[in-house]
């Protein structure tokens, strides 16, 4: 019944409801398996502008089939690998505006995969990607910025590798390029007023996390340099989220065992030794508002664990036997 509703919407003219009811084809699911023409529905979509659906038909012909499929890289084991007719789908989907098929494209033919090695090609298709006029793909001007930076299929330039780096943060690229431009290192001029705004867009209160840890730690090693104040704000920001936000890579509490200890998460670390006269407070204000850095309280200041916990069970918002327990 589902799958004759989806249909019913597809013949009213809504794309989604082909494309729906063109997976259920290619899959088999509701209705009898018919590949080409599920495949046929999705070809018309991107012969008709719908950008997004050559991107989705491009995935499904050129992904690796070993590859952990997602949303944007579909990959049914119904349809035949073709990787050829899949870079050519997502070109067309390119100059349609679909962001993320221009790279796709565009990395199949800088390694020459599945379609003859092309650099001035990949360029090409990276510029679109990353030329900013309907957005930015970031992954695109990263790789733009490597060509540069190796002088693949252009000249060699460190000034524009360093132009897209920053145009693809946050990621990996881009903490090496601020790290460089902050010590002037493999070839890129020293800019510590460039370095710190690359640190400062990505590590922005509140937001930064798990991909963005370790360039916000270099950051903040940066800041104890130059700016105490603001390093100290840096490391309070992420201490006070910890056990429900991210460290490195890892989700962790704030104080966790490992190894029979208590280890505070790195931000907190940090804080402690710069700022070691006000973290009792921190660790107070932490226990007190999220619940969190409520071990590593105990451990530092037994009393002041007391207060808390007293103060929290008067307002109702703890319950009173951590008091009983710790007195």
């Amino acid at each position: 019944k589902g799958a004759l509703i989806v249909d019913r919407g597809c013949s009213l003219g809504y794309p989604h409801a082909c494309a729906t009811f063109g997976s259920l084809l290619i899959e088999g699911v509701a209705v009898k398996s018919d590949v080409d023409r599920g495949l046929a529905m999705y070809q018309k979509l991107c012969d008709n502008g719908q950008g997004y659906f050559c991107h989705q038909l491009g995935s499904m012909y050129a992904t690796d089939r070993a590859a952990l499929a997602d949303i944007r890289l579909p990959a049914p084991k119904q349809v035949k690998r073709d990787i050829a007719k899949g870079v050519r789908v997502w070109e067309q989907g390119c100059t349609l505006g679909s962001l993320w098929s221009c790279t796709l494209a565009a990395n199949h033919y800088a390694s020459g995969d599945g379609v003859t090695k092309d650099l001035g090609r990949a360029k090409e298709l990276y510029e679109r990607g990353c030329d900013g006029t309907k957005g930015v793909q970031r992954d695109a001007c990263t790789a733009l910025g490597e060509l540069y930076e190796k002088g693949s299929g252009v000249a060699k330039d460190l000034g524009k590798a360093a132009d897209y780096y920053e145009k693809g943060c946050p990621g990996e690229s881009c903490r090496r390029l601020a790290k460089n431009l902050a010590s002037g290192g493999e070839g890129f001029p020293k800019d510590e007023a460039r370095a710190t705004k690359l640190y400062a867009s990505v590590c922005r209160p509140g937001a930064w996390g798990g991909a963005e840890a370790p360039m916000c730690f270099e950051f903040g090693t940066l800041l104890e340099n130059t700016d105490p104040d603001k390093a100290k704000a840096l490391y309070l920001d992420h201490c006070l989220r910890m056990g429900t936000e991210w460290q490195g890579g890892t989700k962790v509490s704030a104080s966790e065992t490992r190894g029979g200890r208590a280890v505070l998460a790195t931000s907190c670390e940090r804080l402690a030794k710069l700022d070691p006269d006000n973290f009792i407070g921190v660790l107070q204000r932490g226990c007190a508002e999220t619940g969190v850095l409520c071990k590593e309280l105990e451990k530092r200041d037994k009393q002041a664990a007391i207060f808390t916990y007293e103060k929290k069970c008067a307002e109702k918002k703890l319950n009173c036997s951590d008091v009983d327990r710790i007195k």
